[in-house]
């Protein structure tokens, strides 16, 4: 999951720079634009919970996780942050899963 998390950062940023950049997008383009990277940010977050539900429910071999745990943990709080960034960047309503 690190690995896909770091190599999609540079696609994630260009796609946040042309989202924000372009301010007469056509409506279905800032539509599909927003719904990747938001999308991106919510399966990381749920990889990421994932990750860290099997190291804590003791699953085999989640011990292997024990090391990289802090970051785990770091990455998927900021893949929630993100989340909840791109929703306000709609005007959306909050999505409670993200709290939760």
């Amino acid at each position: 999951m690190q690995l896909l998390d770091e190599t999609a950062q540079i696609h994630l940023r260009k796609l946040g720079r042309d989202y924000m950049a372009s301010p007469r997008l056509a409506k279905f383009q800032e539509m599909r634009l927003w719904k990747a990277i938001y999308e991106y940010w919510r399966q990381a977050a749920l990889a990421y919970a994932g990750c860290i539900d099997l190291y804590a429910g003791g699953a085999k071999g989640a011990d292997a996780l024990k090391g990289s745990m802090p970051l785990l943990l770091t990455r998927a709080l900021r893949a929630l942050a993100a989340q909840m960034k791109w929703m306000y960047v709609r005007y959306g309503p909050m999505d409670q899963s993200v709290w939760a």
